[in-house]
């Protein structure tokens, strides 16, 4: 093989192209792909660089081994030799062409763009080099976000995801397997997660995760308050003082170094601050559900105290005055005309999979958008207590919900969306979904001590998807439960499980759990094993 196609065959081997080559090149890709691996280019190579790079070295380097080979019948080892020294020169010259301004360095990828409100904010990136963010600074993986204080800014996600800060807040991202982290080291954040989108906080041992909800996080030291303000979210404590629960919309968790956690519920002064109002007023002015802040509408509970009643001064007595003389009786004046009605008309109609509805409104003026509600028990689905579908935009006539399932009777109510609260609702509608409802899942458990270990079994029937099982055991207590009684998970297709931790003469009790995205979906029966 001539020089020339030698070399071609070698760029394009090291190209990825799958040629047939012979020992040589193959030794040659094989130092290339090393060569590679070592330091690798932020850019590739354009034609005309590549072209030089083999004109400038490849062409040269075999056109001065080629007569060493004619005077002394150089043998073939010692060719191949010449050739890797040649491929080593290459690699050293397209290092020093791609990387000019410096050693190669990989190049994490953006994930999000930091929006500066106000006050000053730092970026650190992976190679510890920081900078000063600007009015808007691209954020990618493994950076640090330090605010000062009285700073505040707005981190926009790819998936629409959305996380503001409030100095002083010191704020770590990552991409875990395409699942967002945010580590919040310290400061006052708030974080608004979209339905669909896998996204995680953690502040020390704890790890809140959220899909379609809205949620405040205030880290200072080894302690932390976590307000649901709309939706809800799983959170899980990890250490000596575990805690593992779901936060439901109002719900406010709290944690401190060493003392057991708690969940209370939220109140007007828990969100009556500027900054949570700050928040709203973004997420009124982007359409989103405000949830929990309905609650600053409220009026405070204290009523003022009613004023005290003027004692009554009786009236001088007036001279006596002549009768007035009689007045014309005045113009009859038009009746007053009676405020527009308000109404909402609702219709919808079921089909496989899906129920789709329609609607008029008169009456109603300045409002943001719709809520439609959906309850399987109350006739009259209100928001935000039961489900709901945020139906944006006041000019919105129809809608779909998709999230049904065959079989099932709903009650649907629309209600008019305004300021963080529902203004009026339509009439209420019942709807049957065509179709054979699913089977609900139940598990069956059995038991029997073998062999000196308990050896349970149990089987699964009806209809869902679930992560796996949680084998729950108690000393005490007939029905143990997850979380604190859990002994173990096991995967979903498992169907057995063997308990040696057992002791002579104990008495234990069993329930498996279906387990799914932190919570148990149904518990099997419990049994009673008496160990001899």
């Amino acid at each position: 093989m001539n020089a020339k196609y030698y070399s071609q065959y070698l760029l394009r081997a090291l190209d990825g192209e799958d040629l047939r080559l012979d020992e040589e090149l193959k030794g040659l890709v094989e130092l290339g792909d090393r060569i590679r691996r070592i330091a690798p280019a932020d850019r590739a190579l354009g034609e005309d660089v590549r072209r030089r790079i083999w004109e400038g070295a490849v062409s040269r380097g075999r056109e001065n081994v080629a007569p060493l080979r004619r005077e002394s019948h150089m043998p073939r080892l010692a060719w191949a030799g010449a050739a890797v020294l040649a491929a080593a020169l290459i690699a050293v010259l397209v290092i020093v062409l791609v990387n000019l301004g410096g050693p190669a360095t990989p190049q994490h990828g953006e994930m999000a763009m930091l929006y500066l409100d106000r006050g000053e904010v730092t970026i650190r990136d992976v190679r510890g080099e920081e900078r000063a963010a600007g009015a808007d600074e691209a954020i990618a993986d493994g950076d640090v976000i330090t605010a000062s204080a009285g700073a505040r800014g707005i981190v926009e996600f790819e998936s629409g995801c959305i996380l503001r800060l409030q100095g002083e807040a010191e704020i770590v991202f990552s991409d875990a397997g395409g699942a967002l982290v945010a580590e919040v080291v310290a400061g006052r954040s708030y974080h608004r997660v979209m339905e669909g989108a896998d996204y995680v906080t953690r502040s020390g041992g704890v790890t809140l995760t959220a899909r379609g909800t809205a949620f405040t996080l205030d880290v200072e030291g080894n302690s932390g308050r976590v307000i649901a303000v709309q939706s809800s979210l799983d959170v899980v404590r990890e250490g000596p003082a575990a805690h593992a629960s779901r936060l439901q919309q109002g719900d406010v968790f709290i944690w401190g170094e060493g003392d057991e956690a708690r969940v209370t519920a939220a109140t007007r002064e828990d969100l009556d601050d500027e900054w949570l109002r700050w928040n709203r007023s973004r997420d009124e002015a982007l359409g989103l559900p405000t949830g929990m802040f309905a609650l600053l509408d409220e009026e405070a509970a204290e009523g003022e105290a009613a004023a005290p009643e003027e004692p009554e001064v009786p009236a001088a007595e007036e001279p006596e005055q002549p009768a007035p003389a009689p007045q014309p009786a005045p113009a009859p004046q038009p009746a007053p005309v009676p405020p527009a009605s308000r109404s909402v008309s609702l219709s919808a109609s079921a089909r496989q999979g899906a129920v789709d509805f329609s609607w008029t409104v008169s009456g109603y003026a300045d409002y943001q958008g719709f809520k439609l509600c959906r309850s399987e028990t109350d006739p009259n689905p209100s928001y935000p207590g039961d489900w709901w579908l945020y139906i944006d935009g006041a000019a919105a006539r129809s809608a779909t919900d998709g999230s049904v399932e065959a079989g099932r009777t709903y009650y649907y109510r629309l209600a008019v969306y305004s300021g963080g609260a529902a203004i009026g609702y339509s009439n209420a509608v019942q709807v049957t979904v065509p179709g054979t409802p699913p089977q609900e899942l139940s598990v069956s458990l059995g038991a029997a001590v073998e062999g000196g270990a308990v050896k349970l079994s149990w089987s699964v029937s009806g209809d869902g998807t679930y992560s796996g099982f949680k084998v729950c055991r108690s000393e005490t207590d007939p029905n143990p439960s997850y979380p604190g009684e859990a002994l173990t998970l096991v995967d979903a297709g498992a169907r057995y499980y063997a308990d040696a931790s057992i002791a002579s003469g104990h008495v234990y009790y069993y329930r498996v759990g279906i387990y799914k995205d932190g919570d148990i979906l149904v518990y099997s029966n419990s049994v009673k094993v008496v160990v001899p």
